[in-house]
């Protein structure tokens, strides 16, 4: 009984673990302004954004944009980069990407 207790521990402690690292606000930002997507992004620090693209009718591009620095890995730097809001159709924001000074070689 005690070994099966233990596995059931671990189990649901990693379950906890799996679904927070899954949890990411996703948020449409064709209606919103620019400053509530940048607001957006300061408070809950990483959102996926989802906007339609400008030059392919009907696609929806996406991906996961940060506050700063502090939301990236460690062989990641922030990238700034624009979006297309409700108000603007170059709204700067920020993304991690691989940093070269880390990549093998």
């Amino acid at each position: 009984m005690k070994l099966f207790m233990k596995r059931a521990t671990a189990l649901l402690i990693f379950a906890i673990v799996a679904s927070n690292a899954q949890a990411q606000s996703r948020y449409e930002i064709a209606q919103m302004s620019c400053n509530d997507v940048q607001a957006t992004l300061k408070e809950n620090g990483s959102a996926i954004l989802r906007y339609p693209s400008q030059g392919y009718f009907n696609l929806s591009l996406y991906d996961i944009y940060v506050a700063g620095q502090a939301q990236c890995r460690q062989d990641e730097v922030v990238q700034q980069v624009g979006v297309p809001t409700a108000d603007t159709k170059y709204c700067p924001v920020h993304k991690c990407v691989e940093s070269s000074i880390f990549v093998s070689r």
